[in-house]
């Protein structure tokens, strides 16, 4: 027969295992979904321009920078934001102004639209993930 004792020490150990199972799972945080470095491709009015963007999480945030690859700049990411599949971010560059970055993510790649705030002109643009 068990006794109350016995009782109470074994709910106290499915207690602690439990408790434990919970600080494994937050030492072993998954990475945001989005976060990473991208390689990306353009078709913007002048040609194709390629370039590499990377997005990061800290403190539950995203933020981020874009490094074109023909030398036409590089500059942080602003209002990074990710809603299930849907990555958008704008960047203000400079010469060209606030350009909008929308974009949807399935696994390591992503296809959207790189748009020229102040015109209007959007210009597709898709890409993948970098591996590490």
């Amino acid at each position: 027969m068990i006794t109350t004792t016995r009782i109470s020490l074994m709910l106290l150990l499915v207690v602690v295992l439990l408790s434990g199972c919970t600080g494994l799972q937050q030492a072993a945080k998954i990475p945001h979904p989005a976060a990473g470095a991208w390689d990306f491709n353009v078709d913007m009015m002048q040609g194709p321009e390629k370039g590499i963007f990377t997005i990061m999480e800290a403190d539950e945030a995203l933020s981020g920078t874009i490094v074109m690859e023909s030398g036409l700049g590089d500059w942080p990411l602003e209002n990074v934001m990710f809603d299930g599949s849907e990555l958008s971010f704008d960047f203000d560059s400079g010469q060209y102004g606030v350009m909008k970055v929308k974009v949807h993510v399935e696994g390591d790649a992503f296809k959207g639209t790189w748009t020229l705030a102040r015109m209007g002109m959007s210009m597709p643009m898709a890409g993948t993930r970098q591996v590490k």
